[in-house]
């Protein structure tokens, strides 16, 4: 039990970084979009915090997002760039609250629904090997929001 509680709090830790406003890296050149298809969305409350990450070095830390945007929760599909033909880590979370941060519980527990690309772990923080995908140009990428409320 205690381990999943540690793992629980280390997702949003790792959470926490796509609510950092980022100084753009050098963009990686040409880029096509990708439509952003989101789904689990219980609440139009607050926004929807979209991040992009290109580089497995910086996923989940401060400035390491490639393009991030915050929309509202009625609009639950998106269009971002992505870079051609390289894997990338796309995460949404739902700012409930609008304070443009990861509410956390007394044990770090991520208190808002979050979600990633690819096959991020049911329990413990996401890794870049398990939520990297290369998208093609045009295509469809389905995030699913889990967790509280």
């Amino acid at each position: 039990m205690k381990r999943s509680v540690l793992r629980l709090a280390s997702v949003a830790v790792a959470l926490q970084a796509c609510t950092t406003p980022s100084k753009p890296p050098v963009k990686p050149t040409p880029e096509h979009l990708v439509e952003i298809d989101i789904r689990g969305v219980r609440s139009e409350a607050g926004a929807l915090r979209i991040a992009v990450y290109a580089d497995p070095t910086t996923f989940l830390r401060e400035g390491g997002v490639l393009h991030g945007v915050s929309v509202p929760p009625s609009k639950r599909k998106v269009s971002l760039a992505v870079p051609n033909d390289t894997p990338v880590v796309i995460s949404v979370f739902h700012d409930l609250d609008a304070d443009a941060q990861l509410r956390r519980g007394p044990l770090g527990l991520p208190m808002e629904p979050w979600g990633f690309s690819g096959h991020p772990p049911r329990i413990g923080p996401p890794t870049w090997a398990s939520c990297a995908i290369t998208p093609e140009p045009n295509s469809s990428v389905v995030i699913t929001l889990r967790g509280a409320p």
